[in-house]
């Protein structure tokens, strides 16, 4: 297994990291999209195994998250988030010319492998999405809700705290 690290720079000049592991003999490519509040490296163990299996994994740390540029938790529209995917399926291709490609996305990364499927009708192979964020758990009440439409408005980078345990 070859593990390979890289850049590139958004449309907006926002600094990418991205990362490949790569099988001795490749017969197709998983694009991969992480999730909310995670980075590229927490699938490592999943690109062992699909190593194994020669399956190429290649993978980014999306906007403001793990080593990639950007305000933590925040992007200003989601065709940033959707232009991110095509690169990495690009990237893709450039690398592993005429091998399939399947574009694999879960919690947040799986809403946005289905916005992907859905608005920007690519030619990959086929789509998998585990566990894709695609509501709220819950409801936050409705002041809470109406304050954030407010706020947003004048100050829409603003970033709280998640209270998630990174160790979970």
């Amino acid at each position: 297994m070859k593990h390979t690290t890289f850049n590139w720079r958004t449309a907006k000049s926002i600094d990418i990291f991205a990362q490949l592991w790569e099988p001795e003999t490749t017969k197709a490519v998983i694009c991969l999209v992480h999730g909310m509040g995670e980075h590229s490296s927490r699938y490592q163990h999943m690109a062992e195994f699909f190593n194994q299996n020669n399956y190429a994994v290649i993978t980014f740390d999306q906007i403001g998250h793990g080593k990639s540029e950007g305000s933590r938790g925040h992007v200003d529209q989601l065709d940033q988030l959707l232009d991110q995917v095509d690169q990495l399926t690009n990237e893709a291709a450039k690398r592993f010319p005429n091998k399939p490609q399947f574009v694999y996305g879960h919690s947040m990364g799986g809403n946005l492998v289905i916005n992907y499927a859905l608005r920007r009708n690519p030619k990959q192979r086929g789509f998998i999405v585990t566990a894709p964020w695609l509501q709220l758990a819950f409801q936050p009440p409705k002041v809470m809700f109406n304050v954030g439409k407010l706020v947003n408005n004048f100050w829409g980078g603003l970033t709280q705290t998640s209270n998630l345990n990174a160790e979970h």
